[in-house]
């Protein structure tokens, strides 16, 4: 019995690192040979603030619609959602990186 146990706890040890792959510390994608690290920061926020305030605009607008005369707090929250919700549909529907 002892043979088969040394013998499963080696094969899955083999297939343990087989499977482990470095991954690169800024992108977090497969570290190989040919690996470049997609976009920099700064290109994803130029990319993320026209969503995030069309998203707020359209929170404003649908605010607006329901209440005739909102609150600034309710105007502040309704834009806050739209922001995070236009942001999470972007996210959700754009490219894979």
């Amino acid at each position: 019995m002892v043979g088969l146990e040394q013998t499963a706890t080696a094969a899955a040890d083999k297939n343990k690192t087989d499977l482990e792959m470095a991954t690169c510390p800024r992108c977090l994608g497969a570290l190989t040979e040919n690996h470049r690290c997609p976009r920099g920061p700064l290109s994803r926020v130029r990319d993320a603030i026209p969503t995030v305030l069309l998203g707020s605009l359209l929170g404003i607008v649908v605010c607006f619609a329901i209440e005739e005369r909102p609150s600034s707090a309710l105007l502040v929250a309704a834009s806050a959602l739209g922001a995070v919700l236009a942001n999470a549909i972007r996210q959700a529907a754009g490219p894979k990186v």
